[in-house]
């Protein structure tokens, strides 16, 4: 078992729902895919330079929003058995919603998407700014 410090930045605070195979609700996969979206999005932050900022991931198999992505800096909403509706912007206490950013984006291109974005994060965002309030305040379209 690794102790909370061996975790990486976006690990320790991504949440998914169970989704498929356990909830009759869910269009897509969640909390089975979550190791590897996390996974994904923490080399893009390594390798743009971010490594160790926080990045608040949520997760869910459908628009129930158990995981409650609608105010999560990174929100990803099964929509159908392949694709998720991209939201962004939420605010790290949950006071603020996410806006939707994209819709039925393949699960595989959900860290491209990304990678510009948190790329202006680090030229653009102020010092020690959470990404969810940068979006907001320079990306939120």
């Amino acid at each position: 078992m690794r102790t909370v410090e061996e975790l990486g930045s976006v690990e320790r605070s991504a949440l998914a729902c169970p989704a498929l195979p356990t909830c009759g609700q869910a269009l897509a996969e969640s909390e089975r895919r979550l190791p590897e979206m996390v996974g994904q999005i923490e080399d893009k932050l390594s390798a743009g330079g971010l490594n160790g900022r926080r990045l608040q991931l949520r997760m869910t198999g459908c628009p129930n929003g158990c995981a409650r992505p609608g105010v999560a800096e990174v929100g990803i909403v099964g929509k159908t058995k392949s694709t998720y509706d991209l939201f962004l912007g939420g605010g790290l206490r949950g006071d603020r919603l996410a806006t939707l950013y994209k819709e039925k984006v393949k699960f595989e291109e959900v860290p491209e998407i990304l990678e510009p974005l948190l790329e202006r994060w680090r030229d653009e965002g102020l010092e020690d700014e959470a990404f969810g309030d940068f979006f907001t305040r320079v990306l939120q379209p």
